[in-house]
């Protein structure tokens, strides 16, 4: 449970599935390993954990949405906010009810840690909070734009650095030349689906889709359910950002002609197509946990997934149902 909260945490700072999954295996896995945790449970904690940056913000992912649908970029970060903490707590339900049926699947220890202790261990982490706090709380009280929240956020980063006297310059040369990278990979990727949309608009193929999906004579919520199946097959094959870039131009407007909320769609989409990082045969975040951890085979890792993948189908079936999960903090900051 706590290699879960972890990984939320960390997840939301790093935006990346694949580098929140290394870190926790090579710092979680063999801590629960040296207790006799039950190497699928260990695995599956660390998986399911690094799918919540998806969710919880900065979301690279939802950004990358909100450009692509002009969707207010704020609101979908705000509305990843409570999905993704109780997505947290239903992997840690989820583990508490895998335990409780089978103990052996992590043995208690006679090493008895006191409340104080544990939070005094969380001294070190109140950089991340504060810097979460200062940028989304910013944002959600309209402070400032999701542009002007991720110069906050950059600066508050550095404070902290420098104050904690871990930045030097090396470190500082390599995260410039990083984000340099990584923006310019972002804004490649942009024009390419830019000049995309222009190509399906001028085909007129999201119109002529849009109106023959929304004359159909079916519930909306059928059409979804198919949309939501479709997604989750292209996950288990593709990455998120191609799923979004290949398939925003034709699916959006057919979403919004049916009369659900962009930004709800949003949530539910990269939920649905994130399942396909811990499912084979793609499945990347275990074969990163496999090249981490190499003594856990692929299959051990998988069969330990499984609760935690039907915990996210039972979980996005509920957001579908109950679409005020996500859009209460976003109503709330109109």
């Amino acid at each position: 449970m706590a290699t879960i909260g972890a990984s939320a945490i960390f997840s939301s700072i790093s935006g990346s599935v694949n580098a929140t999954t290394a870190t926790l295996a090579k710092v979680a896995i063999p801590e629960m390993k040296s207790y006799k945790y039950h190497p699928g449970l260990a695995s599956a904690c660390v998986a399911a954990g690094g799918t919540l940056g998806v969710l919880i913000p900065p979301s690279v992912i939802l950004i990358l949405y909100g450009i692509l649908t002009m969707e207010p970029v704020g609101e979908l970060l705000i509305a990843g906010v409570v999905p993704g903490l109780l997505l947290t707590i239903t992997f840690m339900a989820v583990v508490y009810i895998q335990v409780k049926r089978k103990p052996e699947l992590a043995p208690s220890t006679d090493h008895e840690v006191s409340w104080k202790e544990k939070f005094l261990s969380l001294s070190e982490i109140w950089p991340f909070a504060i810097i979460f706090l200062i940028s989304m709380g910013g944002i959600y009280m309209g402070f400032f734009t999701p542009t002007e929240a991720g110069g906050v956020g950059a600066i508050s980063a550095l404070v902290v650095a420098l104050l904690t006297r871990k930045l030097n310059f090396k470190k500082l040369l390599e995260s410039v030349d990083e984000t340099l990278r990584l923006t310019a990979m972002i804004f490649l990727i942009l024009i390419g689906a830019g000049l995309f949309s222009q190509f399906l608009a001028m085909s007129q193929i999201p119109a002529a889709a849009t109106s023959f999906v929304t004359g159909l004579d079916v519930s909306p919520f059928v059409i979804i359910a198919i949309l939501l199946v479709v997604y989750f097959l292209l996950g288990l094959f593709l990455e998120g950002i191609a799923i979004l870039v290949l398939t925003l131009p034709i699916v959006y407007p057919i979403v919004t002609g049916l009369g659900f909320d962009g930004v709800w769609f949003g949530i539910i989409m990269v939920m649905v197509f994130n399942m396909g990082v811990i499912t084979p045969p793609l499945g990347i975040s275990v074969f990163v946990i496999n090249g981490v951890v190499r003594d856990i085979p692929v299959q051990t890792i998988f069969r330990g997934v499984v609760p935690m993948l039907i915990a996210m189908v039972i979980f996005t079936a509920v957001l579908v149902m109950f679409p005020q999960i996500v859009l209460t903090l976003p109503n709330l900051m109109q």
